[in-house]
This record gives C-alpha cells, sequence and structure tokens, in this order.
C-alpha cells in the first residue's frame, strides 16, 4: 500500500500555488468543459457543486501547506467529505497531491539555469505489482528537457500514478540511454479505468491526466 503521506520540501511553496490556481468546479460542469479548461480546473466525481468542490480544495491546500496525511485529512474534514468513500478519498488526495508535487517538479526543472545542469528528463515510474503498462512502458524514457512529449505525458497519467520527471545530467541520461524520437502512441487497458488509453491522446475517462504542468 502506497503512502500518501504528504512531505515539505523545496517545491512545497511552489505546488501549494499550482493548487490554488485550480478553480473550483462541479462534476458536471468538468463534463461540458474542453480537456485545455479541465486544466484550470479542480474537480471530484460525484461532487455536484461549485461550493463543495470549493471548500474540498480548500481543505487539500490546507493538507498540502502542513504536510498532512491522508487519514488527518479525512478525519479533520469529516463534515465536508461525508458520503463519499474512503477509497474515493484515498485517490482525490493522491492524484492532487502528486499532481501538484510533479506540477511544481517540472516547473522547477523547466528553469533556465536548471536546464543547463539537467538538460535531460526522464520518465521515473515506481515498478513492482500494481503499475499500470502504460507507466511500466514509458518508464526510463530519457527525452531533452521540456521535449514536446513531456507535455502531455507529465504524471499523473492516470488515477493513483507514482511516476513522476526527474532532471539528468548529460553523463546520467547517456548511462540510461537518450532516445532519438519520443514513444509513439500506446494504447493500453487500463483495469482501473475499464479503458483504453494514451494520456496523450485524450480518448478514454483518464481525460485530464498527463498534461498537469500549467
Amino acid at each position: 500500500m502506497p503512502s500518501w503521506d504528504l512531505k515539505p520540501s523545496a517545491q512545497l511553496d511552489e505546488s501549494i500555488a499550482w493548487f490554488k490556481r485550480r478553480l473550483a468546479i462541479s462534476s458536471k460542469e468538468l463534463e461540458a468543459l474542453k480537456v485545455n479548461a479541465r486544466r484550470t480546473g479542480f474537480w471530484m466525481a460525484k461532487v455536484h457543486t461549485a461550493k463543495r468542490a470549493k471548500n474540498i480544495q480548500n481543505s487539500l491546500e490546507i493538507a498540502l501547506a502542513n504536510g498532512m496525511p491522508f487519514d488527518t485529512w479525512r478525519r479533520n474534514n469529516k463534515s465536508i467529505l461525508r458520503g463519499i468513500t474512503k477509497a474515493h478519498l484515498a485517490t482525490t488526495f493522491q492524484n492532487w497531491t502528486q499532481t501538484s508535487y510533479n506540477a511544481a517538479r517540472v516547473s522547477y526543472l523547466s528553469n533556465p539555469q536548471v536546464v543547463k545542469r539537467r538538460p535531460y528528463w526522464v520518465f521515473d515510474a515506481t515498478l513492482d505489482s500494481v503499475t499500470t503498462p502504460v507507466c511500466r512502458a514509458y518508464n526510463g524514457t530519457v527525452l531533452p528537457a521540456m521535449h514536446p512529449w513531456f507535455a502531455a505525458h507529465t504524471p499523473p497519467l492516470h488515477h493513483n500514478c507514482r511516476s513522476s520527471i526527474r532532471g539528468l545530467t548529460f553523463a546520467q541520461a547517456s548511462k540510461i540511454g537518450i532516445r532519438k524520437n519520443a514513444p509513439a502512441a500506446r494504447m493500453t487497458k487500463s483495469k482501473a479505468e475499464g479503458s483504453i488509453y494514451d494520456p496523450g491522446m485524450r480518448v478514454s475517462k483518464a481525460d485530464g491526466f498527463g498534461n498537469q504542468a500549467s
């Protein structure tokens, strides 16, 4: 079972700033939005009013700022989370905290001074028995920093995704293997989603993941 505890880091302030820029909307409103508009929103499935979505967003912002573990966040916000299953809340907590951290990481890695030191990025998946086929396939993909492929493949790529992007020196990138071309789009069966998808193709309920660095 992965840990959802939030650990303070040098990028925490930027993670919180990214999260605060999300506009709270209802799940019904989400369906009416185009993909690019979704990138600026905060939503939660089965949350049907923007007011409730905003309350949940505010509670997650506090969790991010204080390095709050999942169980503490859930316990401290019983009133606004009433009627939502623990599994659903765990997925929401994992998705949004990971999205915030990865967005901050990509922003940091995109700094010109950082790019000079680490001119390559690698897609880094957590490999174990529950790693999804799409993350397993992309694990170890090394391309120049800010390559267009990463714009559509910034983790999380799916619910409960644990992958991340890391910056590499030329020596580190060469050791892993620098690709000449980006990976081809993969059509992968997701047990969790019950659908076929590739994050860069936007063809399933995984829509909205993989392009979170704005």
